[in-house]
């Protein structure tokens, strides 16, 4: 009889809290606004989508559960019954925003990675530059540290003062592109002859424009490659390394 009686609670439990978790993942959407201005990455999290705000919620209550004795399950169905469970038994309350930053920082960045929120950051080689637009394939080879708002490729800083917003405003509006001689030069020198074994001069153009995300005059790669370029590089014949 006990155990005909169990499967109604358990199930009104798991109503209960899903109903609590929604309206919080609301809630907290509700009170963080809408898009159109930019937002520190620190604060990125404010223009997710609230399906993934109610999903970081649920994670992080099935962590709250784990730490009360449920331990590592690999069903989910059992996470979900362990924390309706410590919820309704008020061993818990539903997690405020700053214990929810690590749970919603991987959303961020998979966002950004998938092109659902774009980025602008000023170059950590040139601090006095004006920020530029991060093309979204950028952020597949970048570490993100969300305290400092820096992103970093293999160790060193290349992106700092990062911005965010949704694509939908992002191409709402003009992008403008400030890029001065100076920034490509040190791009050239810092970065660009470090990061490949042969480059032509087609390549030179693409990497730049990709790194600059705007157009970059010709003639100042020619300059730069006469210049800066290993000897290898201007060597005739075909190169497919990149």
């Amino acid at each position: 009889m006990s155990e005909t009686r169990e499967e109604p609670i358990t199930y009104a439990r798991k109503i209960k809290f899903d109903r609590a978790v929604a309206d919080h993942a609301d809630e907290l959407c509700d009170a963080w606004g809408g898009a159109g201005v930019r937002r520190p990455l620190n604060l990125a999290h404010e223009l997710l989508d609230k399906s993934v705000v109610r999903r970081a919620i649920e994670e992080c209550c099935f962590d709250i559960a784990r730490q009360h004795g449920l331990g590592t399950l690999s069903n989910p169905i059992n996470e979900r019954s362990r924390a309706a469970q410590l919820y309704c038994e008020k061993c818990f309350v539903l997690p405020s925003l700053p214990v929810l930053r690590r749970f919603l920082e991987p959303s961020t960045v998979n966002a950004l990675k998938q092109g659902l929120l774009v980025g602008w950051a000023i170059d950590a080689h040139s601090p006095t530059s004006k920020p530029r637009l991060v093309r979204q394939g950028v952020w597949d080879a970048l570490t993100i540290d969300f305290e400092r708002n820096t992103a970093s490729l293999n160790g060193k800083v290349t992106l700092m003062s990062i911005e965010v917003d949704v694509i939908a405003a992002a191409t709402s509006r003009t992008v403008v592109h400030v890029v001065s001689r100076s920034d490509v030069e040190k791009w050239y020198i810092e970065v660009h002859i470090h990061s490949r074994q042969h480059c032509n001069e087609h390549q030179d153009e693409d990497a730049a424009e990709q790194y600059f995300g705007a157009s970059v005059p010709r003639e100042w790669l020619r300059e730069l490659r006469k210049k800066h370029a290993p000897a290898a590089w201007k060597k005739r014949g075909p190169h497919t390394d990149s």
